[in-house]
This record gives C-alpha cells, sequence and structure tokens, in this order.
C-alpha cells in the first residue's frame, strides 16, 4: 500500500482490503466469537473505506462494528457506531443498507428500549420500500426483507411476544436459500424458544432444536451454538421430560 501511487489501482485495493476485512471480522466475531480480532478487523475495513471515500463500506464496517460492544452490554458505544454508520449509508443512496443499519439497531436496543427497538424496525420496514439511487454491492449479500423477518421475530422473542416472533420467524425461515446453512440453524433454535412461553410447549420445541444441532453439523457457527446452549439452560426445568432427553441424545451423538 505504502509504494503504491495514488490512482485506480490503489483505490481498487482499498475497497478490496475493506471488504476483505469485513468478512474477517464476520467470520471471527460470529463464527468464531473473538471479538477482540473482529473489533480490529472492523477498524480496518472502515479505515480503508474513508481512505478510498465508499459510503457503502464504510456504512457496513461500522455497522458490524456496533455488534461488538453490543456483546459486551455496552449499548452506548454501539448506538454510537450505528449513528455513523447511517449517515454513511444515507449518503450512499442505497436504501437496504439503511435498512439494515435500522434492524441491526433494533437487537441492539432489546428489550431494554422496547419502544426504540419497535421504532427501529418500523423504520427498517420502511427503508425496504424506497427507491434506490444505486444498485447494492454484490458482497452486501445478509440482508433482505427475509432477514428482516429474523430480526424482528428476534426482537419480538426477547420482548416476551411468542406469537408474533414465531410467526416472523418462520416467514423468514421459508425466504432462505438452501445455501444459509448457519442462518437457518439460528432461526430454528429462536423458532423452537418461542414455544417456551407461560404455556411451554416442549415436543415442538426440543424437535426444532434437534434440527438446529443437524444443522450446525454440516457448518460450524459459534452464534448459532451459543444460543442453542442458552436455548438448553431454559429446558432444566423439565430435565426429567422424555423429550428432553431425547434431545440430549440427539446432541450428544452430534457431538460425539
Amino acid at each position: 500500500m505504502r509504494q503504491l501511487p495514488d490512482g485506480s489501482l490503489k483505490r481498487r485495493v482499498l475497497r478490496t482490503r475493506s471488504e476483505v476485512a469485513t468478512l474477517a471480522g464476520r467470520l471471527t466475531f460470529f463464527d468464531l466469537q473473538r471479538a477482540a480480532d473482529a473489533r480490529g478487523y472492523f477498524g480496518l475495513a472502515h479505515e480503508a473505506a474513508i481512505q478510498v471515500g465508499n459510503d457503502l463500506l464504510a456504512a457496513a464496517a461500522l455497522g458490524h462494528l456496533a455488534f461488538v460492544p453490543a456483546a459486551e452490554h455496552n449499548t452506548s458505544a454501539a448506538i454510537s457506531y450505528l449513528a455513523g454508520a447511517a449517515d454513511h449509508a444515507r449518503r450512499s443512496g442505497v436504501p437496504l443498507i439503511q435498512s439494515w443499519i435500522a434492524a441491526v439497531e433494533s437487537e441492539v436496543l432489546g428489550p431494554a428500549n422496547a419502544a426504540g427497538t419497535l421504532r427501529a424496525l418500523d423504520q427498517a420496514a420502511a427503508l425496504l420500500s424506497r427507491p434506490a439511487d444505486a444498485a447494492p454491492p454484490a458482497w452486501f449479500d445478509y440482508y433482505s426483507a427475509d432477514r428482516l423477518d429474523g430480526f424482528r421475530g428476534r426482537v419480538f422473542l426477547q420482548l416476551g411476544r411468542p406469537e408474533e416472533a414465531r410467526f416472523a420467524l418462520t416467514g423468514a425461515l421459508r425466504g432462505l436459500g438452501p445455501g444459509a446453512v448457519k442462518q437457518k440453524a439460528v432461526f430454528l433454535i429462536d423458532i423452537a424458544s418461542s414455544y417456551l412461553d407461560d404455556q411451554p410447549q416442549l415436543d415442538q420445541a426440543c424437535d426444532l432444536a434437534g434440527d438446529a444441532a443437524a444443522t450446525l453439523a454440516m457448518a460450524g457457527y459459534a452464534t448459532a451454538s451459543t444460543r442453542l446452549q442458552e436455548f438448553r439452560a431454559r429446558l432444566r426445568p423439565w430435565d426429567d421430560a422424555t423429550v428432553v432427553a431425547d434431545l440430549d441424545e440427539r446432541l450428544g451423538a452430534l457431538t460425539a
């Protein structure tokens, strides 16, 4: 990079550096749960995007970076990153990326700010219907109307609205392509969790969790694995139930 003169080749290298660093950040954070590494990669992605003046890449980098402090329950830092991402996205003229940032905000705010979470979801849905000044870039392939349903389902689950969560997540699941096995596992676990409300339906919950575990066996994904562990922890009051024992047997067979 230091040896390249200013010009089209250097700009191309900077764009590539930002794209690859964002991908590396996604892998280290969501797949491997190495937050410190992910923070560095997303920072590098943002730096390269700023150097080349690419608002789309800068928005993606900051939007992903927000997940890191959010996982540490540092909501204010996460919202600050998202505000910067939203500024870049507005300048890009691509409402789809603006919608994704609003969807991420809905997850970051969570049940601690129910009104803000629902407002962010409404904003994400409204932005999806806006005409775009430019087409989304090819690398932005991890968000769509179906993925927004996934965010919506997660939010409703956290807000204690299981039926609405199940409806949204089922729609999100139907919209996934055959290659989206990691996201499929996440949606299945969240749907399973929706059956553990005030009137738990253990059969449905455990069947879905078992399907999620089988999906995870095809592609390891730390985010889904953690969510599956959280789901299993919620089953402790029913440890003696046959369906729970059957689930444990399936989980044991998959991890053996």
